[in-house]
């Protein structure tokens, strides 16, 4: 049965339906006619029981009929409302995750991953702040194009993130700088946990469209967290941090 149709199958059940009803209409209105010729002549009039008969079959039977087409097809539209709600609640979910991804990277996007911050430092979570860069970045877009640019960028956060706990927070600011948040809850130092994400990058196998290898390095800028620190602060220090390491030569992490 679909839209506003009913198939063969459901035809039948209608019928059978709206016979049985109509069935069960025609012993009522027998029997109640018998009993109250009955009461009140003595005796049952053969013409009363002929209308006790057809009225039921006159109006039961199509009234049923009308009725049990019109559940049948209400059930219907409600189990399309139903599939239709499941599955625009499943794409809000998907455009709602779509909407927090950088469709590059893979990560947290910049507005995701400030608002995550923002929100684990309103709760009090201490921990550090990282803003990496990657290192002579507009020479791999205007040597080799941005497509290369692009890969780069995906080689190296996939090589931080398996450096990363489940429980930090990695973004992309903008461009070829991101942020991480590190929870002081994990025993590895701040700048252990640093080194290894530099390090990451540094020993990944980046390969040129022409299959020559390329290395790739980043500058990291750390922070700790501070109650009194705003945000914009914080990413602020960690930024200076990292352009310090930049102008020492890059792929190094410095603290701010």
């Amino acid at each position: 049965m679909t839209g506003k149709t009913i198939g063969k199958r459901d035809v039948r059940r209608v019928l059978g339906r709206s016979c049985l009803i109509t069935g069960l209409s025609v012993c009522v209105t027998v029997c109640m006619t018998t009993v109250l010729m009955l009461l009140v002549y003595g005796e049952v009039h053969r013409l009363a029981l002929q209308i006790a008969v057809c009225l039921p079959l006159f109006v039961a039977f199509p009234v049923s009929c009308l009725i049990e087409v019109d559940r049948r097809l209400a059930n219907r539209t409600l189990k399309d409302l139903s599939i239709a709600h499941q599955k625009l609640h499943q794409m809000y979910g998907e455009l709602a995750a779509r909407a927090q991804v950088d469709a590059l990277t893979g990560i947290m996007n910049r507005e995701a991953v400030l608002v995550a911050l923002a929100d684990r430092l309103d709760n009090g979570e201490e921990g550090a702040l990282l803003v990496l860069d990657a290192d002579r970045f507009k020479r791999i877009n205007d040597t080799f194009g941005h497509l290369t640019g692009d890969r780069a960028l995906k080689t190296m956060t996939d090589a931080i993130s398996k450096k990363l706990p489940e429980d930090c927070l990695f973004g992309r600011l903008g461009g070829e700088e991101f942020v991480i948040f590190i929870p002081s809850v994990h025993g590895r130092s701040v700048h252990d946990l640093s080194e290894a994400c530099r390090s990451a990058v540094a020993d990944c196998d980046f390969l040129l469209d022409t299959g020559e290898p390329y290395v790739l390095t980043v500058s990291i800028g750390t922070i700790a967290t501070d109650p009194q620190t705003t945000l914009h602060d914080l990413i602020d220090r960690a930024d200076r941090a990292m352009y310090r390491a930049k102008e020492e030569g890059g792929n190094r992490v410095l603290a701010a």
